[in-house]
């Protein structure tokens, strides 16, 4: 199963970006969705199966603070990284504290570190997680003699 990826970002140019990055670094292990809009993006969230979500601090409908609990109030192990052109003072610390992976300027945002986070999601994402196995006990031994 590919690693799934999703960004919601109302800049069409930022979102072709993101898209670049993430076939940089996993080119055939990759699907990913962009999203101008955050309703979209919480449908596709809900079923379970996005890894990581790229999700920038300005949208038209509310920002990456309010945006980021209607993500976890879908009860999903989803890897949320905000993604802003400019990060005011103290906002890194708040999302932070309320459940963002990472938070970056884009401007900081490189191949590199792209990679990274992309690690971090998939250590942390049950969809590449194996079940636990149970021990069957050992049978008890045969005495042969």
């Amino acid at each position: 199963m590919p690693l799934r990826i999703a960004a919601v970002d109302d800049n069409p140019m930022d979102l072709a970006w993101l898209k670049r990055l993430a076939f940089q670094q996993m080119p055939t292990a990759v699907t990913f969705d962009g999203f101008a809009e955050i309703e979209h993006t919480l449908e596709v969230v809900a079923r379970g199966d996005i890894s990581l979500l790229l999700l920038d601090d300005h949208l038209g409908h509310g920002d990456a603070l309010t945006n980021l609990k209607l993500v976890q109030d879908l009860g999903t192990d989803t890897q949320v990284v905000v993604v802003t052109g400019e990060l005011p003072p103290g906002r890194r610390e708040r999302l932070l504290k309320l459940g963002a992976m990472e938070v970056l300027s884009k401007d900081d945002l490189t191949a590199a570190i792209f990679a990274d986070l992309i690690a971090m999601a998939l250590a942390k994402s049950s969809v590449f997680r194996r079940a636990p196995t149970t021990r069957r006990p050992m049978p008890e031994a045969i005495d042969l003699l």
